[in-house]
């Protein structure tokens, strides 16, 4: 399937947001830097992340032939999804499991860095795709700093995980079901746990919030609907597509501040299927050199979604370990201006380095061939 430049472009963005969220104060944050979270939450970028991965999984299918209208995701073409992930998530996921696990027991500029035993326990969880259950277990017990490590080291596989479940469970129901009644089933679930979130949702971290399916199945419904969605966003101007995604892409960022998580993360979910679904016909934002570079960005998201963190923490601690514990912690502007664009370089470039070696390694990668010679 070729790939849609648009949702390229908002994949970038989504990983930019959480970059500047995951920045802050863990190298020199200025006060102004910190009064910007008082108008923008950019932990929402996972929320569009969400959306992207449901619509793009489902839609992989829809066009390979694999699952559509009258007919089911036949054994074969089941096996061959899950190769697919395997292909495109194991690797890199593996790599920066494995390198953030080491860092952790060699850091000192990092409150909780963890012993063998609780970065092995984190390590697991996240090759196991249960690393959602486990930060949450970590934060609703108040067991960081005691049983669980500081969640910097391989806590962003919680939202990983939370796509490899859903993917489990789709693609289960996908072989079970034609598309039509699945979306049915799906809108059911969609307003089930919309009700779920608003009674269960107890803070960042709880259960009901590192379960949340809603932007996911928000993005398969956008799948299956893609033909009808596309035709009526191509009726508008290209100018006026750019600005309701841009205006989307403000309420993201913008809603965490405003409301409460039991009415932000559904409200999320539909601001980012808007994003998407403007996206849908493609040649929007993804235009011009800032279009581009967005593009760029997005076709590495998944690598620098994974190496941000450790990418960041080596940077807090060759700056601690140089120049002292001041110089992580400093609220000026200058080394600001200096720690920030500095970082976010060795971020992109540890990205691409990844992106072209390892997750674009046909080496590390299996075939067909191979799975049913293993069988």
């Amino acid at each position: 399937m070729e790939k849609n430049r648009d949702i390229q472009a908002l994949r970038g963005i989504a990983v930019l947001m959480v970059f500047l969220q995951h920045y802050r104060s863990r190298l020199p944050t200025p006060g102004w830097y910190h009064g910007i979270f008082n108008y923008a939450g950019f932990w929402s970028g996972v929320d569009l992340f969400f959306v992207i991965s449901g619509f793009v999984i489902a839609r992989s299918l829809i066009s390979r032939g694999d699952w559509g209208i009258g007919h089911k995701l036949s054994g074969s073409a089941l096996k061959g999804f899950w190769i697919r992930r395997f292909n495109r998530l194991a690797p890199a996921a593996w790599f920066w499991i494995a390198f953030s696990t080491m860092l952790s027991l060699c850091t000192i500029s990092v409150s909780y860095p963890g012993t063998l035993a609780t970065a092995l326990t984190s390590a697991a969880t996240a090759l196991t795709a249960t690393s959602n259950f486990y930060w949450s277990h970590c934060v609703v017990t108040h067991s960081i700093g005691t049983s669980c490590m500081n969640p910097d080291f391989n806590g962003v596989f919680w939202s990983l995980s939370l796509e490899e479940q859903f993917y489990l469970l789709f693609a289960i129901l996908a072989f079970i079901f034609t598309y039509s009644r699945l979306a049915k089933a799906y809108l059911a679930i969609l307003i089930v746990s919309i009700a779920a979130n608003y009674f269960f949702i107890n803070g960042a971290f709880s259960l009901a919030w590192v379960l949340r399916p809603q932007g996911l199945i928000v993005g398969v419904l956008l799948a299956i609907h893609q033909d009808r969605v596309a035709a009526l966003v191509a009726r508008l101007f290209s100018r006026t597509r750019i600005l309701v995604c841009v205006l989307a892409i403000a309420l993201i960022c913008a809603l965490p501040t405003m409301l409460d998580l039991n009415w932000s993360i559904p409200l999320l979910a539909a601001a980012s299927a808007v994003a998407v679904s403007i996206s849908l016909p493609d040649g929007g934002i993804s235009k011009g050199r800032v279009g581009s570079l967005l593009q760029w960005v997005g076709n590495r998201s998944y690598s620098l979604y994974l190496c941000h963190l450790p990418i960041i923490i080596v940077a807090r601690e060759v700056s601690f370990r140089l120049l002292g514990r001041q110089s992580v912690s400093l609220p000026s502007s200058v080394a600001f201006a200096i720690a920030f664009p500095a970082t976010l370089a060795a971020a992109l470039f540890a990205a691409h380095l990844s992106y072209r070696y390892i997750e674009n390694n046909r080496r590390l990668k299996i075939s067909r061939g191979t799975a049913q010679a293993a069988a």
